[in-house]
């Protein structure tokens, strides 16, 4: 099962960073779900990547790392519309056994088992661990983001629960670690600060380029992978 082969691979890597094979089947797996295989003929809303782009625009974050921030918020934000959806994520992934609890309980559950794997690895993370104030203007001015880019005629983007801006400012305001100060960036200066951030991507990989280019021989690269094809992820963001 797909998310089950990402988490062997991470669990490698994590006890061996040089380990060459897990980094390939890492690799690999990425691959396949960036190229929308996965989702065929299924298809998706894919709201956490809506919510997640203003983030990496602004801010210079990872894509991945928005998307750790966001997921079990967003689990629990839409838990009551479709619970079995999640408890289903929660027996294929984590081979919980779930049915002797009441199916909002049970999405509870996975999600906290979600939200402990997070941690285990080092991906659960709060808006300041990202280095995003705690500044209720700006993600009021990012949730609107989403919807001005991503949204409908009606204003709201799809998944199992669809959002408008409020939700997706609740979803926002929900990443806040609880004691964290508020920091307030004034709104003239949001734009500026997501064009620094690129700039200074930019001077990076022009000015630190590598003096050597690693080479990999042909018997360190595995010859098969094992199969990513069975399901175990939820099976879309939008069923």
């Amino acid at each position: 099962m797909f998310f089950i082969e990402v988490m062997i691979a991470i669990e490698r890597l994590l006890n061996k960073p040089e380990d060459l094979k897990a980094r390939c089947q890492l690799s690999y797996l990425g691959a396949i779900a960036l190229s929308g295989f996965l989702n065929r003929p299924r298809g998706g809303d894919f709201p956490l990547h809506m919510m997640q782009h203003p983030l990496s625009g602004y801010f210079d974050i990872s894509h991945g790392r928005g998307l750790a921030l966001l997921f079990p918020r967003w689990l629990k934000y839409v838990c009551h519309e479709k619970p079995a959806k999640i408890i289903q994520f929660g027996e294929r992934v984590f081979s919980m056994d779930l049915e002797t609890h009441h199916p909002l309980e049970a999405a509870e559950l996975v999600i906290e088992r979600l939200i402990e794997w997070l941690d285990e690895i080092g991906a659960y993370f709060y808006l300041d661990d990202l280095g995003i104030p705690n500044d209720p203007t700006l993600l009021m001015k990012l949730a609107e983001d989403v919807i001005r880019i991503n949204g409908d005629e009606n204003g709201t983007i799809g998944g199992i629960k669809r959002l408008g801006v409020d939700d997706i400012f609740t979803i926002y305001e929900s990443c806040i670690r609880i004691g964290t100060p508020e920091v307030q960036m004034p709104l003239e200066s949001l734009e500026e600060h997501g064009e620094e951030a690129s700039d200074e991507t930019v001077e990076t990989e022009t000015d630190e380029q590598p003096s050597e280019i690693p080479t990999i021989s042909e018997d360190a690269i595995p010859a098969e992978v094992s199969e990513t094809d069975k399901g175990g992820q939820i099976e879309s963001e939008g069923d």
